[in-house]
């Protein structure tokens, strides 16, 4: 499925559908152990992290959006990534809003920026009914993107048998 939003810009990024040739930047990003501690610890392999670029390709041919490369259009710099992607909440199908920034990219804004024109790209363009977004709760960061991006607190739950909290779009 080709999709009109493989690209799209913020005031200060860019942001292009996740690719093979966004590998070493992928990897990089994988292998940051500040940013894995949020994601459950592990440091990702060579093998997880080409899965990743194969599962994003996947969702993209299926759903027509997935998870977009960031670089700071100022400079090309890799920031991140955001996305959107099918997930399941305790057994219920939803549509999840994703960030990861490099270290260096954080408490600046970008997460908020790009996340406002996603949530605004899958309820606007996409027409998505609802979208979530969760957090482990001590990440204090992370629930305030969500809640300047005019996400709801949901409720607690368990998710990679970890606590965190989950937020809804209005």
């Amino acid at each position: 499925m080709e999709s009109a939003v493989a690209k799209f810009e913020t005031a200060r990024l860019l942001a292009q559908r996740l690719e093979e040739s966004d590998y070493a930047d992928y990897q990089r990003l994988g292998q940051e152990p500040r940013v894995r501690a949020w994601l459950g610890g592990k440091l990702l392999t060579d093998g997880e992290v080409r899965q990743t670029l194969a599962d994003s390709e996947n969702h993209w041919q299926t759903h027509g959006f997935g998870i977009w490369t960031l670089r700071e259009l100022a400079s090309g710099a890799f920031v991140g990534r955001v996305g959107l992607r099918h997930c399941r909440v305790e057994g219920t199908p939803e549509v999840e809003l994703l960030y990861t920034l490099l270290p260096e990219f954080w408490n600046r804004g970008f997460a908020t920026e790009v996340s406002r024109e996603v949530l605004r790209i899958g309820l606007l363009v996409l027409q998505l009914p609802t979208i979530v977004a969760y957090t482990q709760p001590h990440n204090l960061a992370s629930r305030r993107v969500m809640e300047k991006c005019g996400l709801v607190y949901e409720r607690p739950f368990t998710h990679a048998n970890l606590p965190h909290v989950l937020y809804r779009t209005p």
